[in-house]
């Protein structure tokens, strides 16, 4: 595995610094492993709808890249 990158220049995502961003309901933390994830942290899976999260977070507006 790569060596992780958290600088938005390098998930790639607008802005600048570390990616945390708030969407939606969520606090989104992204990280590039050599391939791009946003991340959540919850409890339990059991505590969200993970398809109805997935979407705003995919197609939100700073990740260029995800709203293809």
């Amino acid at each position: 595995m790569a060596t992780p990158k958290f600088e938005r220049k390098d998930i790639p995502a607008t802005g600048e610094g570390e990616y945390k961003e708030r969407i939606g309901d969520f606090n989104v933390y992204a990280v590039n492993t050599g391939v791009p994830h946003a991340v959540i942290i919850v409890d339990s899976l059991e505590t969200i709808d993970v398809e109805a999260a997935a979407l705003p977070v995919r197609h939100h507006p700073t990740f260029e890249k995800g709203r293809m």
